[in-house]
């Protein structure tokens, strides 16, 4: 490996480590705490259903 390449994947792994710290800091401030509550019965309604084609005739 030659020094333009090895510069070249120092940078692209500062770059992956800054985006993943980036996404790991948005997530804990803004998804961490989110939940949402779901009805079982709507659920199992909802997954049982026949499905219905677009193009019935």
């Amino acid at each position: 490996m030659n020094t333009r390449d090895q510069a070249l994947l120092r940078k692209l792994i500062w770059t992956v480590l800054i985006k993943l710290i980036a996404l790991s800091a948005l997530w804990w401030v803004f998804v961490r705490d989110a939940q949402v509550a779901v009805d079982e019965g709507a659920a199992a309604r909802q997954l049982l259903a026949p499905s219905v084609s677009a193009t019935q005739e």
